[in-house]
Formats: structure tokens, C-alpha cells, sequence
């Protein structure tokens, strides 16, 4: 499975929502997604990852990189809303705060 994305103007920022499974096999188009979002579009950059089925390490590595670019320049990455199994590995990991995830982020499957 791929990873599909949305891009729309917020009223904050720009929010881009992600959906699929982020994994090795799929983690540096997730991040030349982020930063290719991050370096066109008005920051911050809200992160909507409600609908990423599973996440990995390389995932994760994906975001940190990313969050660690805008942070360079000066711009903020925040996830906004979250899949149980992303919001289950960024507090597993404690990169929850280094994200800025929402307290209210993480979604249940319906």
C-alpha cells in the first residue's frame, strides 16, 4: 500500500493529511513529501497522520528528520491528529513532545 496525501490551506498554517502505511519500504517518499509540503507551502506545517494505518521506525525517522529541517529554518511541524498506532509510537518513543502532538490528537478507528 502507498501513501496518499491532501494539502489545503488552514487558517494556522497548512494542514496535509496523510493516509497508508509508513515503513521502511515507504518512509523517504514520506519525507520528500514533508519536506517538499514544508518548503512550499505557509508554516506551520499541521500534520493530520489519523489515517496512517502503521508506522515503523523508518517512519518516525522520516518525521524527526523533517521536524528537525523546519526547526533549522525556523518554522514549526505539529501533529495535529493521530492514528492509534502513530500516537502509540510517538509515546512509546516520547516523541510526542519533540512533535508537538496535540493532547487531543489521537483518534480511534471508528
Amino acid at each position: 500500500m502507498g501513501i496518499l496525501s491532501y494539502v489545503q490551506a488552514a487558517p494556522s498554517g497548512t494542514a496535509l493529511t496523510v493516509s497508508g502505511q509508513v515503513d521502511g519500504s515507504s518512509a523517504a517518499v514520506f519525507e520528500e513529501l514533508l519536506l517538499k509540503v514544508s518548503r512550499m507551502h505557509r508554516p506551520p506545517l499541521l500534520l493530520d497522520l489519523s489515517r496512517i494505518d502503521s508506522m515503523d521506525g523508518a517512519g518516525l525517522a522520516a518525521l524527526l528528520t523533517i521536524r528537525n529541517l523546519t526547526a533549522a529554518r525556523d518554522r514549526r511541524l505539529r501533529v495535529i491528529a493521530a492514528s492509534t498506532a502513530v500516537h502509540t509510537l510517538l509515546c512509546l518513543t516520547g516523541a510526542q513532545h519533540i512533535l508537538e502532538e496535540a493532547p487531543y490528537a489521537m483518534r480511534t478507528p471508528a
